[in-house]
């Protein structure tokens, strides 16, 4: 299982503390979706570092911003309403989802580069 930047390089949240391993600071930080650190380890390993992404989740919850931004770094998170075009758009699935043709597969969802 994957981890972002945020928990490779030792860093905590508040949600964390206590935490006594890698595996339980990962576990408790994703409570709302295990899935979704998946994801995003699958978005950071097939974007480079200066690429521009929309993220798009099932689910209209601030968290899953928070963990975009938090675990992509450097990378720039544009969140819907933003007019700027992405180099990458990012979809989220926590449940079968179909993908669009040239779309690339990976953990919990697919990317698209318009």
């Amino acid at each position: 299982m994957g981890v972002g930047p945020a928990l490779r390089e030792g860093r905590h949240t508040v949600a964390t503390w206590g935490a006594t391993s890698p595996a339980d600071r990962l576990r408790m930080s994703y409570w709302f979706d295990p899935g979704y650190s998946q994801f995003l380890h699958a978005v950071e390993v097939g974007t480079s570092p200066d690429s521009t992404i929309r993220i798009v989740v099932p689910h209209d919850l601030d968290i899953y911003t928070y963990w975009a931004f938090y675990e992509l770094m450097p990378r720039n998170i544009i969140q819907a309403g933003d007019l700027r075009t992405p180099g990458v758009v990012a979809v989220y699935c926590n449940s079968p989802c179909s993908m669009p043709s040239g779309g690339i597969r990976i953990a919990h969802g697919f990317l698209i580069r318009p």
